[in-house]
Parts: C-alpha cells; sequence; structure tokens
C-alpha cells in the first residue's frame, strides 16, 4: 500500500513499522547466539529487574521519538523548528494544511 497510495500517513506507519522489524530481527538473532543462552539467569534472583525496566523504557522513548521524527519529516515540518522544545508553542507541530501554512509564513515561506 506505501508504494501505490501516496499518504502521509501510510509514509510514518512505514517507517515505524520498518525500524520495528529490523529491531526485532536484531533482537532475534543476538538471542540465539550460544553464549546469550548460557549466561545466568537474572530473573530467578530479582537482579534483573531494573535491568528489565530500564530497557522497557529506553525502547519505549526511542520509538516515540521516531514516531515523532518520522510525523515531522513526511509532514515538512522538523525542517526549523525556532522554539524547541516546543514545535511553535504546541508540543507537536501543526499537520493540518492551515497550520502548515501558517507555520511557512512565519518562517517567511510562500
Amino acid at each position: 500500500m506505501r508504494v501505490t497510495l501516496v499518504k502521509l500517513d501510510l509514509a510514518i506507519v512505514h517507517a515505524c513499522v520498518a525500524q520495528a522489524f529490523f529491531c526485532l530481527t536484531a533482537f532475534y538473532r543476538v538471542g540465539n547466539v550460544k553464549g546469550w543462552n548460557d549466561a545466568p539467569d537474572l530473573s530467578a534472583s530479582g537482579k534483573g529487574r531494573g535491568l528489565v525496566l530500564l530497557g522497557t523504557v529506553t525502547v519505549a522513548a526511542v520509538f516515540g521519538q521516531l514516531i515523532v521524527g518520522a510525523m515531522m519529516r513526511h509532514f515538512d515540518a522538523g525542517l526549523a523548528i525556532v522554539d524547541l522544545p516546543l514545535a511553535y508553542g504546541k508540543l507537536l507541530p501543526p499537520t493540518t494544511a492551515a497550520g502548515l501554512a501558517a507555520v511557512n509564513h512565519l518562517r517567511g515561506i510562500s
């Protein structure tokens, strides 16, 4: 669908699913290494909980950043945001045609 339909929403989903698929493939490969399976089980002693929590939070933060980055790239909203960490006074940049036109007018782009 991404190839035949030119829709920005599909482009964002395509970008995020592609990265997730790559990461899952890499995780599968690392998980099947002989040394990985011979490692001591940290979950039995309770020592691995902090590591699992840190890994989960890190993956969620990186994937959230990936979604925001894909939105900014495909909606051409991240070319020049002058008031970081906000985006023109809001948490996310404008994605409507009127919002982008207003932002481009502020930036001096017609």
